[in-house]
C-alpha cells in the first residue's frame, strides 16, 4: 500500500468518527447524562475524549492497514480493558461510569436473555442489533468485549472442524431461549433469575479458561453463548464475507489460525471453504502466502474491499469505546 493511502484511509475513518460523535454529545442523553464520560466530570471533557479517540481512530487504522490481525487484538484488548474497568469503577466507588445507573450482568448473553425475561429492550440491544446490521459478524471478533477474553486466552491449535457443529450450537441456542421463556413464564423473581444468570457467567469463565484454553480456539463464543450463534446465522446473509479462491494450494495455514474452526477442506471438491461460524475477523487472510483470501461482496472478491472493510470496524470499535457502557 502507498504512503498516500496510508494517510488518507485513517483521516476518513477519523471524520466519520467525528461525524457520528458529536452529534450524539450534543443532541443524546441516557438517564440525563451525557453519552460521552469525560463530559460527566469536566464541561470540557466530551469535546476532549471526541478528539481522543478521533486520533486514536486514525492511528488504529493505520496499523490495522499494516497488520491486521496484530491491530484487531491490541484493539479488542483495549476496548474490553475499557468496558470492564468502567463497569468495575461504577461498582466499586463511581456510578458515573456506569451509563444510567443500574447494574446489569456484563455478559453478551443478556443482551438476548434480559429482553425476553423483561419484555424491555435495553441500550445494549439496540447497540448489538444496530451493530450487527451495519458489520455483521464482526461483532464476534473486534466488539464483544467478553470475546476479548476468550481471544486472550486461546492460543492458536489445530482443531479438526466438527461436521455437527450448527446441530451442537443451535440445541444450545434453543435450550437457552427455554429456559427464560420459563423463568418469565412463571414469573420467577430477579433475586432467583440473577442466580441463574451467575450460574451462566461460571460457565462461561469454566468453558474459557479450562476449554477453549486447552484446544485454543473459541468455544464460548461458537458455541456457548447464544449471541453468537445470532451473529453467525445473520452473517449468511450479510454481503461482506472472506471467500477463498482457486488458486489455494492447500497448505493448511488458514486452518491453523481460525480461531473460530471455520475454515475446512472440501472433501468432494478438496477445496479449502469457509463454514458456518466465520467472524470476518481477516486472520486468515494475512497468512495465505498466495493470497488466495480476500473479502468479498456478494461472493465476488474485491481486493480494495479490505480497506473498505478496516475503516467500518474501526469507526464502530471506536464508537464502541466512546457509549458501549452497562
Amino acid at each position: 500500500m502507498n504512503n498516500k493511502n496510508l494517510i488518507l484511509i485513517p483521516l476518513l475513518s477519523s471524520f466519520l468518527v467525528l461525524l457520528i460523535l458529536v452529534p450524539v454529545f450534543y443532541n443524546v442523553q441516557v438517564a440525563g447524562r451525557s453519552m460521552l464520560l469525560l463530559q460527566r466530570f469536566w464541561n470540557y471533557g466530551g469535546d476532549l475524549e471526541i478528539f481522543m479517540l478521533s486520533v486514536y481512530s486514525f492511528l488504529l487504522t493505520k496499523l490495522m492497514l499494516k497488520d491486521q490481525n496484530k491491530a484487531r487484538n491490541i484493539a479488542w484488548s483495549i476496548f474490553s480493558i475499557c468496558f470492564f474497568g468502567q463497569f468495575l469503577a461504577g461498582l466499586i466507588f463511581c456510578d458515573q461510569c456506569l451509563m444510567t445507573g443500574k447494574l446489569h450482568f456484563p455478559i453478551p448473553a443478556l443482551i438476548l436473555g434480559g429482553p425476553i425475561y423483561r419484555s424491555q429492550i435495553g441500550f445494549m440491544t439496540i447497540l448489538f442489533i444496530s451493530t450487527l446490521l451495519i458489520s455483521g459478524s464482526a461483532w464476534c471478533s473486534q466488539l464483544c468485549y467478553f470475546g476479548a477474553i476468550e481471544n486472550y486466552f486461546t492460543n492458536r491449535k489445530k482443531t479438526k472442524h466438527n461436521k455437527n457443529s450448527i446441530k451442537i450450537r443451535f440445541t444450545l441456542f434453543i435450550f437457552f431461549i427455554v429456559i427464560v421463556l420459563i423463568l418469565r413464564i412463571f414469573k420467577v423473581s430477579n433475586f432467583y433469575a440473577s442466580i441463574l444468570a451467575i450460574i451462566f457467567v461460571i460457565g462461561a469463565f469454566f468453558v474459557i479458561f479450562i476449554y477453549s484454553r486447552k484446544k485454543g480456539k473459541m468455544f464460548h463464543c461458537t458455541y456457548y453463548c447464544p449471541i453468537g450463534f445470532i451473529v453467525s446465522l445473520y452473517s449468511k446473509i450479510y454481503p461482506i464475507k472472506v471467500k477463498i479462491n482457486d488458486s489455494c494450494d492447500l497448505c493448511g495455514k488458514c486452518v491453523f489460525v481460525c480461531k473460530y474452526t471455520s475454515i475446512s477442506l472440501d472433501k468432494n471438491s478438496k477445496n479449502m471453504q469457509i463454514t458456518f461460524g466465520c467472524t470476518n475477523c481477516g486472520d486468515c487472510i494475512n497468512v495465505c502466502h498466495v493470497q488466495a483470501i480476500s473479502y468479498s461482496f456478494y461472493k465476488k472478491q474485491k481486493p480494495n474491499l479490505r480497506n473498505f472493510w478496516i475503516v467500518l470496524t474501526v469507526v464502530l470499535h471506536t464508537t464502541f469505546l466512546a457509549f458501549a457502557r452497562i
